[in-house]
Order: structure tokens, then C-alpha cells, then sequence
């Protein structure tokens, strides 16, 4: 009798969280299909339900950031220490890390230790934490925040308009959203609802 395909959940750099599937006889070759690459537990994203692998060369072999992970009440209860300051606890909100590249959560048994289909349960703790634009952008958001200093700013997507045009909507170190193109080298501030309305555009 088949084995059925073990169930998990795609979170893509740039998009929503989508139901993927892999093989059951190789969960290995499958998890590192869907990352792009060899895998690397990330435990202090959700715990051990679900496990959550992700790229392991995601941070230096030039993968976009993807979600920004925040530290929350079982983050400070655990005793995680802040990536700032490790010398202190981890404060409830304070950013944990910046996932790289795509990444996948998948059920894990506790039991066996063995890879499983990933819950219902478990699906809907993943699309609360990781759907819409604000998700999506956040990794780019942490990023700029860490490594943006006056005057600069991290590119988040492109676009060519009809005019062929060619702009890009950013963010600069302190969160906020500008538009960098062509008569505006500098970047044009816009607020968040219009970048939203940007991103939308070009996904």
C-alpha cells in the first residue's frame, strides 16, 4: 500500500503561505527541494509544532530576506537571550532573527522524532503568523532597520512601467516606504498604504 504524501507549508519569499506535498520515502530530497538548498532546523520560529526548516546557506549565498520572526511570551519564558545584547533576556516583541529565502513547516511527532503531514491546527498557526504584505514584506523591514544607515534604503521589488520607466519601492532604516526612480533618485516617501497598494501591483 502507497504511503501518503506527508503535507507541509510553503512560505515563499514575497507571497502568502501555500499547501505543498512530499515524499514520504525521502523527506530529505523533498524539504530540500522546497528551500532551494540544503536544510537547517529553526526551531524558535513556532517550537516544535510545527518544525520549521529552512535554507541553511539562506544568509550568505545571497538569498532575499523573508519573514522577520519576533520574539514572543514563550520566547521570554524559555529565556532566549536578545540577538542585540545577549548578556540581557530577550524582551516580548524584540526581533528574534530574519529568515532567508523560502521556508517550509512540516508536523513533527514528538514520539518517533519522525517528519509528519503538518495539522490543521498547525496550517492555521502558520497562515495567522505569516499571510499578507505586511508578513511579507518584514524580513526587508528588519533588514533595512539593521543595516540601513542616513540616505540609504533596501530595495524590495521592481517594476517597469507603461511609460518603460523603471522604479522600485524600498524601505530606509527607519520603516518607512519610499518609491526610487527615475526623477526621483532619492526616493519619493510614500505611506503605507500606498506601498502596499504598490506591492500589490507587481505580485
Amino acid at each position: 500500500m502507497a504511503k501518503e504524501p506527508i503535507r507541509c507549508v510553503v512560505v515563499p519569499v514575497g507571497a502568502d503561505p501555500h499547501i505543498a506535498e512530499i515524499d514520504p520515502d525521502d523527506t530529505l530530497a523533498g524539504l530540500q527541494g522546497l528551500v532551494g538548498g540544503l536544510i537547517e532546523s529553526c526551531p524558535h520560529v513556532f517550537g516544535d509544532t510545527p518544525s520549521v526548516f529552512v535554507n541553511e546557506e539562506g544568509k550568505v549565498t545571497g538569498l532575499r530576506p523573508n519573514r522577520a520572526v519576533y520574539a514572543a511570551k514563550e520566547h521570554v519564558v524559555a529565556g532566549f537571550r536578545s540577538p542585540d545584547d545577549p548578556s540581557r533576556p530577550i524582551a516580548e516583541g524584540e526581533l528574534l532573527d530574519v529568515v532567508y529565502g523560502n521556508f517550509v513547516c512540516v508536523g513533527f511527532d514528538g514520539e518517533t522524532g519522525a517528519t509528519v503531514s503538518i495539522t490543521d491546527e498547525e496550517v492555521a498557526r502558520v497562515m495567522d503568523a505569516f499571510c499578507g504584505w505586511r508578513s511579507q514584506v518584514s524580513g526587508a523591514v528588519a533588514v533595512a532597520g539593521l543595516c540601513c544607515g542616513p540616505g540609504q534604503a533596501y530595495v524590495i521589488a521592481k517594476r517597469e512601467r507603461a511609460d518603460c520607466t523603471k522604479e522600485a519601492l524600498a524601505v530606509n532604516g527607519e520603516g518607512e516606504f519610499i518609491v526610487v526612480g527615475k526623477g526621483a533618485p532619492v526616493g519619493v516617501p510614500i505611506s503605507e498604504t500606498e506601498a502596499e497598494a504598490w506591492y500589490g501591483e507587481v505580485r
